[in-house]
């Protein structure tokens, strides 16, 4: 396996990509991150074979939703039925509804750091074993994101595939002593984060 790592922007990966018309990608990314971009540029250079992700509003039952008119729908509602991977046909899309509605749940009864931590370890590594136990089709290929990837990485080497990760965001103990640093230059502005205990 090669794997590529991918800055703030995947215009440079999904451009070397979409020029192999001889392989086709898997994309896993939970949320709609660029407005599901890289699945759309793929799907329209005729190389993606399959878009996994965690809520979509045009499968499963989310998409008798978008029946309701909006104006009667509430805010929470709205947000997803906004998540639409538009240029990206249903049937090349599939969707764990129920798993990002419950990491929805989770995350909103966490209350310290460390609890909403693992939420998201929980939920990414539920999200990747799905894909996992999912049909890659032809794939030669996946394109994944940092929050929810080593799994799915994991079995594209055991499969001999191509692997690109886009790191959306620089690595949490990064992001953790950049924090501290303009804190410390900048006391007052805001309170120091509460410690999480899962990334000590």
């Amino acid at each position: 396996m090669r794997a590529v790592w991918a800055g703030s922007s995947a215009r440079f990966e999904t451009m070397i990509i979409t020029q192999r018309k001889d392989m086709t990608w898997i994309v896993a990314q939970l949320g709609a991150r660029m407005h599901y971009a890289v699945p759309r540029i793929l799907h329209a250079a005729g190389v993606l074979e399959h878009f996994f992700t965690d809520i979509c509003a045009v499968k499963g039952w989310l998409r008798l939703l978008r029946l309701i008119h909006p104006a009667l729908c509430p805010t929470g509602i709205a947000r997803l039925l906004d998540r639409v991977p538009e240029g990206v046909p249903p049937s090349r899309i599939t969707a764990f509804t129920n798993l990002g509605l419950e990491y929805t749940r989770r995350l909103r009864a966490a209350k310290l750091p460390c609890e909403a931590t693992a939420v998201f370890l929980w939920n990414d590594s539920k999200f990747c074993h799905r894909v996992n136990a999912s049909p890659w089709g032809n794939a030669r290929g996946v394109f994944t994101f940092n929050n929810a990837a080593l799994e799915i990485l994991q079995m594209a080497r055991a499969r001999g595939l191509k692997a690109v990760m886009e790191q959306t965001i620089a690595p949490r103990e990064v992001e953790r002593r950049l924090l501290h640093e303009q804190q410390a230059l900048h006391p007052g502005w805001q309170e120091p984060p509460r410690t999480d205990g899962l990334l000590a």
